[in-house]
């Protein structure tokens, strides 16, 4: 189902069909996110600040809010959500990215230790750059390694 994850209501929504059609939601693998650098903080402009926040934390904050009722309801339930190695390794250029990605970490730990009463779990997993068709485009002479 197409889903707009930087709109609450949408985010709602979605989980709550999800829970209606299987009955229960018990795991949650939080994948959605963006890049955007090349710029100091200085230079970055609102719009590619906006947009990391908007990808890489919002979109986080919202399904996190809708999911985990349903998984404390349940009294289980996994979430697992993909950050960035910049999180804790940040580099030039990549502020907004940076930033974001590391809130994330910190929304991540947070869940955990707010739900781990009710049998909920919640970590977070920070690959390196990952082998994207825009990042291949993007960084034509890198090898990218699996694993």
């Amino acid at each position: 189902m197409p889903v707009d994850f930087t709109k609450s209501a949408a985010v709602t929504s979605a989980i709550g069909s999800i829970v209606e059609r299987y009955g229960k939601l018990d795991v949650l693998v939080h994948v959605v996110g963006g890049f955007a650098g090349g710029k100091s903080v200085a230079e970055t402009d609102d719009a590619t600040w906006e947009q990391m926040r908007d990808l890489n934390l919002t979109a986080a904050f919202y399904v996190l809010r809708a999911a985990i009722p349903h998984m404390r309801k349940l009294g289980a339930g996994r979430i697992v959500a993909v950050g960035s190695l910049t999180a804790v390794e940040p580099h030039a250029g990549l502020g907004a990215y940076v930033t974001f990605k590391s809130a994330l970490v910190s929304l991540v730990r947070t869940v955990a230790v707010e739900n781990k009463d009710a049998g909920v779990t919640a970590n977070v997993v920070l690959p390196g750059t990952m082998d994207t068709p825009a990042n291949r485009k993007a960084m034509p002479g890198r090898i990218f390694r699996s694993g």
